[in-house]
Parts: C-alpha cells; sequence; structure tokens
C-alpha cells in the first residue's frame, strides 16, 4: 500500500471510528429498579388493602383482568387472602434516541442575516437559527445563508435530527400466600363440676 493510501485509510478508519464512538455516547439506556413489599389487609373485587413494610396502608383499585403470581400460579385480587405477602417489582427503562424527521417545505424569504433567517410560510412568519455550513438549493443552484436575498423562494425537503427520551415501564407482581393453620380437632367434652364454697 502506498503512502497515499496509506494515509487515506488511516483517516478514513479514524473517521469511522469517532462516528461509531459518538453515536454509542448517544444511544445510552439506563435501567432502574424499584421494588415494594406488603402484605395483603383486605381483598374484594378489585379493591386491594397493602400494609407496606413501612407500616402505611396503600388503597390500590385494580382492573378486573389484572393477574398477579402468587405461588407460581396466576390469580386475580379477588382470589387474594389477607396475610398474602405481594412484592412489586418496577423495571423502568430510559432510552435517549435520535428522530429524524423530514418534511417539503416552499417559503419565502423575507430577511437572511446569518445565522438567522426570517421566512414567511403561508401566512406565517418564522425566525429561524441556521447551524454554519447549511446549503440551500434555489432555482437549482446551491448557495449559503449569507447568499439568500429578500423575496427569493426556496422549495425543498428539511430533514431535522432531534434527540428524545422514550421511557418504558415494566411491572411484575408475585406474592407468597400466608400458611394455612389447622383448625383443632374436637375431640371430647370436658366437664367441670363446680362446688359450692361456704
Amino acid at each position: 500500500m502506498n503512502r497515499i493510501a496509506a494515509n487515506t485509510f488511516w483517516q478514513a478508519s479514524t473517521l469511522a471510528l469517532l462516528s461509531t464512538l459518538s453515536v454509542g455516547a448517544w444511544a445510552q439506556t439506563t435501567h432502574q429498579i424499584d421494588v415494594n413489599r406488603g402484605t395483603v389487609v383486605y381483598a374484594s373485587g378489585n379493591d386491594l388493602t397493602i400494609r407496606m413494610e413501612d407500616g402505611t396502608l396503600k388503597h390500590v383499585v385494580v382492573a378486573s383482568d389484572y393477574r398477579l403470581t402468587v405461588d407460581g400460579k396466576q390469580v386475580s385480587v379477588n382470589d387474594l387472602k389477607p396475610g398474602t405477602k405481594l412484592t412489586q417489582t418496577i423495571t423502568t427503562t430510559t432510552e435517549e434516541q435520535l428522530v429524524t424527521q423530514v418534511r417539503t417545505v416552499d417559503v419565502k424569504v423575507l430577511e437572511a442575516k446569518p445565522p438567522n433567517l426570517t421566512i414567511a410560510s403561508g401566512d406565517k412568519i418564522k425566525h429561524l437559527r441556521v447551524p454554519e455550513g447549511t446549503k440551500f438549493t434555489v432555482n437549482g443552484k446551491e448557495m449559503l445563508l449569507a447568499d439568500l436575498r429578500e423575496g427569493m423562494r426556496i422549495k425543498g425537503t428539511v430533514v431535522t435530527t432531534v434527540p428524545k427520551t422514550v421511557e418504558y415501564r415494566a411491572r411484575k407482581v408475585t406474592g407468597e400466600a400466608p400458611k394455612e393453620v389447622e383448625a383443632p380437632v374436637f375431640i371430647g367434652v370436658l366437664l367441670i363440676e363446680q362446688t359450692d364454697v361456704p
């Protein structure tokens, strides 16, 4: 490989690496896990009252089709019994994304003073800050912002890329039913005779 080709190769490789690193640095995902624990105090229909770990009571109205897992089985709120231990795990995933919008425009230049551009679109006037190096195509000619003049019509496609935060939330509730205590077995009758004490 000759010296010019090698330099070009390394420059392209470095540019590709930097591009990858900047995209990787932008596309950040974070996860937050919150765990709530409590004990069922009352459950009927869609109403559920829970004593939380900190001792507070929390009343919740749950959708009739909501199911949770208790002792490995899917149950409804109506199937819960007082004393059932519940654990709610909430996983929140936050992701930074770049959102690209593409739209066509047909505007008239009112004023162009770099880096600002004032345009009219229909009956609306917009004041824009134009990034340095932005190129416009007017009547087939490529122009910079400084080349635009009042009254020129700009028709074309505008591509904008903006950051957006997207958040996903997943909830999972599991539980453990209270251990059943056997009722005492009735064996017989104990009679106590009372005597009069003088």
